[in-house]
């Protein structure tokens, strides 16, 4: 500083006497010029002199205002002692004030950053780690805790910033401290921010910190500590070392990573209360990556009082996720029953061999909900109205006059018998519950049609001496419908219509009742080889007294039956692929001893696949054999 301002006193006074005795007038002009800038630069570096001897002595800054002369613009800085620096505003990167603190920060053109007015400065004298043990997969996020003692220490955790005091060492082993930083390479600490509880208030003292991992193909195991650079009571720079967390990044299995995290890493506890989140999912090239806010929720019957919970996933605006058709409603299935994992996906292919209108989309997927990976999960559509999905027309509240209230609808057959719009059939006193008009929009006139429409196909089944010579019941049903969604059934071995269980149906405006969409095959399903499952159950055993709709069964099992071998091979082609997500998702989940009533819970899962594979291609000769007998 001394040696700069020496150099240009110099040059200065050796430029002015040159000047003197220069007689050429153009000489004269350029040197008068260079003085001026010389005179310029000097008062620059007087000014910067004064205003860090002023930071040195520690004065107090009154204000700080901005000011325009005839030769540049500066700030007048004005102290306690009443003196005055005029700061020119070409060497000052930013003057901010604090109003609540009343600090000024001048930031000047050459980096440095003198702090007025600023209170005691309270170092941290210890860290602590609030997080012991981290499991994550490739490319996710993960949020530790940690907290600062005292917690009104204050320290530079602005990672961006080239005098940031925290980051995060690779040490490798445990150990208790450390006085260096060993850069991680294959993650890295992406942001830390204050912590706040679930009303928004900030935990004094108490901090977020953010790693990524950089989503390389293989894992590791790391040990790792937070250091953090301090000063003693002397005023010497120490190091704070937390204590060891380690890190588990868990091998790539091949498939997509979603991402959730729940407000304030709020729990989930039942299936009524939406909360908002935010989710990322990593296609891993396969597919779009997505990044969105939802609202998150558990969903099922059965399936959530399992501890491998399902969820339900509305985003706040439509999307497109995994190449699947934009919508705001989809579903996380947990499969925690399936050893196999892939009944419902197989159930689904069987469907898309049909002509039924529609049958969920779906992909496995790797799930991290608030830092916790809840293993494999299969993310599909919901059911729903959607030129996409159930293109059935969405009624309004109006849709009251003899052809709008004709549709559409959608209606699921369950025993659970929980939807707040709801009747049991006449003749058989099945519980229909009405999915789609919501509560919301129907009305008395619009429940009493679709109940009507639903007991006038039972009495024509079961209660007109006509039937099966009058096949007038064919007016209000698709036959054809009928008879793919009861292949799909017999063909898994479910037994879900017995009682009935998500069974679906739906009727588009000025249409028939039709079968579908297809749903829920984790349970008891690709075991039974003999034996028909749903010819007596819901409408069947009133469809097979007609030798006309029996007909039609075989025939349509001619035509279907080559898709449906077509089914064997896949099997073990998508059971193969979910090996390495398999492997994870038992060390979590393991079914052995569960006595699930699948029947290959204490099976590897290529034995189970397999048996599954077997099971299936025996069911599919039984049925073709017992189908054709049919009379």
């Amino acid at each position: 500083m001394y040696i700069k301002k020496r150099n240009i006193i110099f040059t200065f006074c050796f430029l002015s006497i040159f000047a003197l005795s220069c007689k050429d007038e153009t000489d004269l002009s350029g040197l008068e010029k260079e003085i001026e800038t010389l005179k310029d630069d000097l008062n620059k570096l007087q000014s910067v002199i004064s205003l860090q001897n002023a930071f040195n002595a520690q004065e107090k800054i009154v204000s700080a205002t901005s000011s325009t002369s005839d030769i540049s613009d500066y700030w007048l800085i004005t102290f306690t002692n009443n003196t005055t620096i005029q700061l020119p505003k070409s060497i000052v990167k930013s003057l901010d004030l604090n109003e609540d603190t009343e600090e000024y920060t001048i930031e000047l053109s050459d980096g440095r950053i003198l702090v007025f007015n600023s209170k005691e400065i309270i170092y941290p004298a210890s860290i602590v780690l609030l997080t012991q043990q981290m499991s994550y997969m490739r490319g996710t996020e993960i949020m530790f805790e940690f907290r600062v003692n005292p917690s009104d220490a204050i320290f530079n955790y602005d990672l961006a910033s080239e005098h940031c005091d925290i980051a995060l060492d690779r040490i490798g082993e445990v150990k208790i401290r450390s006085s260096y930083v060993n850069t991680p390479e294959r993650y890295y600490l992406e942001k830390i921010e204050p912590s706040t509880d679930e009303n928004g208030n900030l935990k004094e003292g108490q901090y977020r910190a953010y790693i990524r991992d950089k989503a390389r193909t293989e894992g590791y195991k790391d040990a790792v500590a937070l250091v953090l650079t301090s000063r003693d009571s002397k005023g010497d720079t120490v190091y704070l070392s937390s204590s060891v967390m380690h890190l588990e990044r868990k091998k790539f299995t091949e498939l997509p990573v979603v991402v959730i995290r729940t407000e304030n890493e709020k729990e989930i506890l039942d299936k009524e209360n939406w909360i908002k989140g935010k989710m990322t999912i990593d296609g891993i090239g396969k597919f779009d990556d997505y990044n969105g806010d939802i609202s998150i929720r558990g969903r099922g019957n059965s399936t959530w009082t399992y501890s491998k919970k399902p969820y339900a996933i509305k985003l706040d605006k439509k999307g497109s996720i995994l190449g699947m058709p934009k919508h705001k409603r989809w579903v996380l299935l947990a499969n925690y029953i399936d050893r196999t994992l892939i009944r419902n996906h197989i159930a689904f292919e069987i469907s898309r061999k049909t002509e039924l209108d529609w049958t969920p989309r779906g992909q496995f997927v790797e799930v991290m909900l608030n830092d916790v990976h809840l293993g494999n999960y299969y993310l599909c559509e919901q059911i729903k109205p959607d030129e996409n999905r159930v293109n059935i027309k969405e009624m309004k509240s109006s849709d009251l006059d003899e052809e709008s209230i004709t549709g559409g609808y959608l209606l699921e057959f369950d025993t659970f018998y929980d939807e707040i719009n709801k009747f049991r059939s006449k003749v058989w006193d099945f519980p229909v519950m009405i999915k789609e008009p919501d509560e919301e929009v129907l009305q008395p006139a619009q429940f009493d049609y679709i109940r009507d429409y639903v007991n006038t196909i039972e009495n024509l089944l079961y209660e007109d001496e006509t039937f099966p010579e009058n096949r007038t019941y064919t007016s209000m049903i698709d036959e054809v419908s009928f008879i793919d969604w009861w292949f799909v059934v017999e063909l898994t071995g479910i037994t879900e219509p017995s009682f009935p269980r998500s069974c679906y149906f739906h009727k588009d405006r000025n249409g028939p009742l039709k079968a579908g969409p297809v749903w829920d095959f984790d349970f008891d399903s690709f075991t039974k080889i003999e034996g028909f499952c749903a010819k007596g159950s819901l409408w069947y055993d009133g469809l097979f007294e007609d030798p006309v709709f029996v007909s039609k069964v075989r025939e349509r099992w001619t035509l279907l039956k080559p898709r449906f071998e077509e089914i064997i091979p896949t099997i073990t082609e998508c059971a193969g692929k979910l090996s390495a997500s398999e492997e994870l998702n038992t060390s979590m989940w393991d079914l052995r001893n569960k006595n699930l009533l699948n029947g290959d819970e204490n099976l590897s899962h290529r034995e189970a696949y397999l048996l599954m594979q077997k099971n299936y291609e025996n069911r599919l000769k039984w049925l073709d054999s017992n189908i054709q007998n049919l009379d």
